[in-house]
């Protein structure tokens, strides 16, 4: 069985989410929001602005101006190998946690530039195939572009499981 290019698996991550968006009202996407927890809101905050200004902006660098040397940290490779990303609890801080979103409108909004920025990011790739650069991530270790763009939807994927504690919490679960 061929494995999913990152556009496919963005394309699905990307369908999840939407579809999850529908099934909250308002109160539901600002719930929850503390110093400890995020709301369902700010986790699709945290995703698209995530991919938007950390993970696509770094595939890009390495197109560009790859860094010498370093290679995929052993969590790195666990990561893109299994398609998410393992579960790991950051630290709740001010200047980390995102900003709750005005509405479920400003979040499609976010959506769709998220899904425009990855396609963008994307067709940068495919005309560069060759490009061999690397960029360094805080954990994962020297990412090409390629593994960068895969990412992606391997962070959405493994915030799926927050996801699903904030439905829970909230009675929505099935």
């Amino acid at each position: 069985m061929a494995q999913a290019t990152p556009n496919a698996t963005f394309a699905e991550e990307l369908a999840y989410w939407r579809r999850a968006l529908g099934r909250y009202t308002p109160d539901h996407l600002a719930d929850g929001a503390s110093d400890d927890e995020w709301s369902i809101g700010q986790l699709y905050a945290h995703l698209t602005g995530s991919a938007v200004y950390f993970h696509l902006p770094m595939a890009r660098k390495a197109l560009t101006e790859a860094q010498a040397g370093g290679e995929l940290s052993e969590r790195g490779r666990a990561a893109l190998s299994g398609a998410e990303l393992p579960p790991v609890k950051v630290p709740a801080s001010p200047t980390y946690t995102p900003r709750q979103p005005v509405n479920a409108d400003f979040i499609r909004t976010q959506l769709d530039a998220a899904d425009i920025a990855f396609r963008a990011t994307a067709e940068q790739l495919a005309a560069q195939p060759d490009a061999a650069g690397t960029v360094g991530h805080p954990s994962l270790g020297h990412l090409t572009a390629a593994e960068w763009l895969a990412l992606v939807p391997a962070h959405w994927r493994g915030h799926r499981r927050q996801l699903a504690k904030l439905e829970a919490r909230l009675g929505l679960s099935a």
